[in-house]
């Protein structure tokens, strides 16, 4: 099956926790870009380890969900609140981010589709 077919769920989970990531602890800018590819590895984590023993096909028939999404969705919004709070500019850390795509990994054949597509820019 094509990798397009994947690319709504996925988007699904991308733009639900990682468009910003971080934590409180963020002292910089840089920080929470560190802080936002740490919450992108934990969302493929997250794929992989609920998604990866699927078919494609199979997992073309879930909502592509993990369970924990609640849980990674409050990190991700208390990274928001920090990097607004440092007053960091999306360009800021969208360059730390970039810079560091290349430290992610994923396990499985779904989870190397999912980071494949975010670190082509397709999600």
């Amino acid at each position: 099956m094509p990798k397009r077919h994947l690319v709504a769920p996925l988007i699904a989970l991308v733009l639900l926790i990682s468009a910003c990531s971080g934590s409180s602890e963020a002292k910089t800018c840089d920080d929470i870009g560190d802080q936002t590819i740490a919450q992108m590895q934990r969302l493929i984590d997250s794929v992989d380890d609920e998604f990866g023993q699927m078919t494609l096909d199979e997992f073309l028939t879930t909502d592509g969900r993990p369970s924990n999404l609640d849980e990674l969705e409050a990190i991700s919004n208390e990274i928001e609140k920090r990097s607004d709070e440092l007053g960091c500019s999306g360009e800021e850390v969208g360059a730390r981010v970039t810079a560091q795509l290349g430290s992610l990994t994923a396990e499985t054949d779904i989870g190397r589709v999912f980071l494949e597509l975010m670190i082509s820019g397709g999600i």
